[in-house]
């Protein structure tokens, strides 16, 4: 992407359709920064200081909009993880990239 300031950035995502509310920015880059490949929602509720309930509709959200996906954590039954999908880890770089 070419380089642009915050509010040409912005501009562009309500301009493209892309609108996205602070808290599902926030969760979108905790997504794509975690340490390990995938988090869980309660952990980023916890660091996000928000409700669980908030992080699974604001997920609910971002899956929709094809950034994050769920996926059962590896030698579990039921424990979900949060991956960013290839549009969500550019979407958050871009939003992390000083202008």
């Amino acid at each position: 992407m070419p380089a642009m300031t915050f509010a040409e950035g912005i501009l562009a995502l309500v301009r493209d359709g892309r609108h996205m509310h602070m808290r599902a920015a926030a969760i979108l880059i905790a997504v794509a920064t975690a340490p390990e490949p995938g988090i869980r929602p309660y952990v980023i509720a916890a660091s996000l200081n928000v409700s669980r309930p908030d992080v699974t509709r604001t997920v609910d959200e971002l899956v929709k909009r094809g950034f994050v996906v769920r996926q059962v954590a590896p030698g579990t039954r039921n424990t979900v993880v949060l991956l960013p999908t290839q549009a969500g880890l550019e979407l958050a770089r871009w939003m992390c990239t000083p202008s």
